[in-house]
């Protein structure tokens, strides 16, 4: 906990300096009790820049092969994340997640599942949906902008770019909890947190 915090406050006094970072809607954000929040995925630098504008600590998943690297591995675990297998259905990383939220703790997650490179927003993954149902726990759409200007796909070196961190509006999925988990449902699940996303993007 105590790196965590250390590297919280470096990261918090970098990105100002560096990004103007400016956050908008953060009273959107549960002080405590499990939530998730889902956010557009555009840049490496966005699980850094989330967390670094939020209020708790959080978990997350991150691609396997990151673990595999010593020191990647040890800031992984300093933000506690936890490897997910992409392009397989991970029931390991499936159940980290829903266990994270169980304990009322935070859960970021990118439902794109990798980083858009186009800078549009994308349909979620079908995990995503599931996370939801059989985690009971509120989402709070973010949109993260500016992040793919100050860390490019490709570049090595970060750039003094304005970053914009937007919370929404925590979004309940009691209608759907109601009825018998299927893929229909997390398909549904999954395209109304994608629109919610998509409606952030007028206030950046």
């Amino acid at each position: 906990m105590i790196y965590y915090k250390l590297v919280h406050i470096v990261s918090n006094i970098l990105s100002y300096i560096l990004f103007g970072l400016e956050i908008n809607g953060i009273e959107h954000f549960p002080e405590k009790g499990p939530v998730i929040l889902a956010s557009n995925h555009i840049s490496f630098l966005d699980p850094v820049i989330i967390p670094t504008a939020s209020r708790r600590h959080m978990h997350s998943m991150a691609k396997a092969e990151l673990f595999k690297n010593p020191i990647l591995r040890w800031i992984m675990k300093v933000f506690k994340a936890f490897p997910v297998k992409r392009g397989v259905l991970d029931k390991a990383a499936l159940k980290s997640s829903i266990d994270v939220l169980k304990n009322g703790n935070v859960l970021l997650l990118f439902p794109e599942g990798t980083r858009s490179l186009d800078g549009n927003i994308h349909e979620a993954k079908p995990g995503v949906g599931f996370i939801v149902y059989h985690g009971r726990a509120p989402v709070v759409p973010v949109l993260v902008d500016g992040t793919d200007r100050a860390l490019p796909k490709g570049a090595w070196m970060i750039r003094p770019k304005k970053i914009k961190v937007c919370f929404g509006e925590p979004l309940c999925f009691d209608k759907y909890f109601s009825q018998k988990g299927s893929k229909d449902i997390y398909t549904k699940i999954g395209n109304d947190i994608m629109s919610a996303i998509k409606a952030l993007k007028r206030n950046v």
